[in-house]
């Protein structure tokens, strides 16, 4: 087997390893909690058989091991379940969510390294659309409510990304083969933008793509705030209601998002320095 190919089915093992821990811990952390969803979803009045109606008919009654074999199978599947807050499936209304808070991380991390509304949904993205309709309008209208909650969210990170690039940037200026390429004649805006700057990407890039994850998470409260309708403002809308196939899909799904960012940044890593390579 070829190192790289040995290296992206290692890393995809882990990382469904690493998906199936995080499901035991928050199935396991729902249920430690004190609160009941059965009791937040019953009519005033009810009786405790009809509590425990609402517990079977949701799958929130039997032993703990039988509800997460349910909750693991259908994670198998691809699903998440009904949400019992919605009363819809889960797996939609996380995707309907995700693109709004995908753009917003986006957003912040492009802020982040660069430091110098109303549409009809057809991505889930407000930016995406407005652009497929090529609404000049709506599009600045967006970017407005856009610009806002993604500075916030890029603020904390700024700072260690400046301070990186600078860093890397003073000591590569110092290498022997800045200084060879000098005297070989070439231009300094060839050396700083070829060489140097690619080498201090090596870094940043590590940083950004490890930060990815925080700025995920960050959304929660950055969403809730400002309003934004992503999964960040429905994480919390969901604890509120006790949804818990509803929380431990989009747990599931910020680890899917860590995950895939984190080999990301293995690959970029591998592509700015093809002396590391991918290796296991």
């Amino acid at each position: 087997m070829a190192p790289s190919v040995r290296f992206l089915a290692t890393r995809l093992a882990l990382g469904v390893l690493s998906l199936w821990g995080v499901s035991v811990l928050t199935f396991v952390v729902l249920r430690v909690v004190p609160g009941d969803p059965a009791l937040l979803m019953a009519p005033v009045g009810s009786t405790a058989d009809d509590v425990e109606r609402i517990r079977r008919d949701f799958g929130l009654a039997g032993p703990w091991w039988a509800q997460y074999g349910a909750f693991l199978g259908d994670l198998l599947r691809g699903q998440f379940g009904r949400s019992l807050w919605l009363q819809q499936d889960a797996r939609r209304v996380i995707l309907e969510r995700l693109p709004a808070t995908f753009e917003l991380a986006v957003a912040a991390l492009i802020l982040s390294v660069a430091p110098e509304l109303e549409a009809p949904e057809v991505t889930g993205s407000a930016l995406v659309d407005t652009l497929l309709r090529r609404d000049p309008a709506a599009v600045a209208s967006v970017l407005g409510h856009l610009a806002l909650p993604a500075l916030a969210l890029a603020l904390p990170l700024l700072a260690a990304v400046f301070r990186t690039v600078r860093s890397d940037l003073l000591g590569a200026l110092g290498e022997e083969y800045v200084v060879t390429e000098r005297m070989k004649g070439l231009g300094e805006g060839r050396i700083l933008g070829w060489r140097v700057l690619r080498n201090a990407l090596i870094p940043t890039t590590t940083l950004v793509g490890v930060q990815f994850g925080f700025v995920i998470g960050g959304t929660v409260l950055i969403e809730t705030i400002f309003s934004w309708p992503g999964i960040g403002q429905l994480t919390l809308e969901a604890f509120q209601y006790r949804d818990f196939p509803l929380i431990q899909g989009i747990v599931i799904v910020y680890g899917i998002a860590v995950i895939l960012s984190n080999l990301a940044v293995d690959l970029a890593y591998a592509a700015l320095n093809p002396r590391v390579g991918l290796t296991s």
